[in-house]
């Protein structure tokens, strides 16, 4: 999927907030939003959520 992980600066507001709210939503609206009977069908919805 071209997922690389970036660090950020701590402390620093310009890019926490913007990760937390990323971690947010990503919970409410993918990982938690439904109930998946197993991973590998938890992993299948992802793609269709980032698109």
């Amino acid at each position: 999927m071209g997922i690389t992980a970036k660090k950020t600066r701590p402390y620093h507001p310009q890019t926490n907030g913007k990760i937390e709210s990323f971690h947010r939503t990503l919970a409410e609206g993918w990982a938690f939003k439904k109930f998946y009977n197993s991973e590998p069908a938890w992993l299948a919805a992802l793609p269709t959520w980032v698109h």
